[in-house]
């Protein structure tokens, strides 16, 4: 599985000699399988090897946080952690924390729309890596007046804390820069949540736009806080996308038909090798 073959958080000479280290590894594999489509063509744009010994397939759901979920926290045990009211509208970020997943554009989206949805409440969730500013993105909130609005658990989320973490949230947001895929999408269609994620890498092969969330352009801070409103004022919509998310989570993104391609493969090439 080759799912990030180009270093995103690093701009120096090292990112420079490690894609070379790369370049001489893949020759070695008899076969390469990638997360989405755009991700396949990338890869082949980058580097010579053979077309036909590379595969496209899913990234699988996120169900064994459901099995999880029987011994996990209620969203009532988070309501104090998060100073939430039972009124309030979550918008959660959830994933380790980025520069390339655009925290910054998510702030001010919610910067946009604050005034106008009293109720709503922005939680950023994950654990901040080396690369991220998190003092910057505190003093952006702080800039925009939003102290009390947005709160940043920069825990490592432990697995009890992630069911009831979801069941908050009226929509998870993707606001991502650049990508591949996202294991943490497929958390919240696990749990049935409506999703707004960005035209970048494979999300837009997973997020069927306008049935289980949005898909918007990246950087684009007016677009999201647009999305953001329209799930905000419209529970309905956000229950019917909610509920087509699970359907996606238990049907398209279900292991076994992307355990049964990947054995195939195996199965090919062991047969040719024979």
């Amino acid at each position: 599985m080759c799912h990030e073959f180009e270093r995103r958080e690093s701009h120096s000479l090292l990112k420079s000699a490690i894609n070379h280290l790369y370049a001489n590894a893949y020759p070695n594999f008899s076969a390469m399988f990638f997360l989405s489509e755009v991700t396949r063509q990338r890869f082949l744009s980058l580097y010579d090897y053979p077309k036909d010994n590379t595969h496209t397939i899913a990234h699988g759901n996120e169900s064994m946080f459901l099995a999880a979920a029987a011994n996990s926290l209620t969203k009532e045990d988070l309501h104090s952690r998060y100073s939430l009211q039972p009124h309030h509208q979550v918008i959660l970020f959830f994933g380790a924390l980025v520069p390339s997943k655009g925290i910054p554009d998510l702030i001010e989206a919610f910067a946009l729309i604050a005034s106008k949805q009293a109720q709503a409440k922005l939680i950023i969730a994950g654990y901040p890596t080396k690369h991220i500013d998190l003092p910057a993105l505190q003093q952006q909130v702080q800039q925009h007046d939003l102290t009390g609005r947005v709160f940043f658990d920069t825990r490592y989320i432990p697995i009890s804390s992630i069911a009831p973490l979801m069941q908050l949230a009226t929509v998870v947001v993707y606001p991502y820069q650049s990508s591949t895929q996202s294991g943490s999408l497929q958390v919240a269609y696990a749990f049935g949540r409506p999703v707004i994620a960005t035209t970048v890498g494979g999300l837009p092969e997973v997020v069927d736009d306008g049935k289980s969330g949005f898909l918007v352009a990246p950087s684009a801070p007016k677009a999201l806080a647009e999305k953001i409103t329209i799930l905000l004022e419209s529970p309905e919509l956000a229950d019917q996308m909610g509920k087509h998310a699970k359907h996606l989570s238990e049907t398209r993104y279900s292991w076994q038909p992307i355990a049964e391609k990947v054995a195939n493969e195996y199965l090919r090439l062991a047969n040719n090798k024979s």
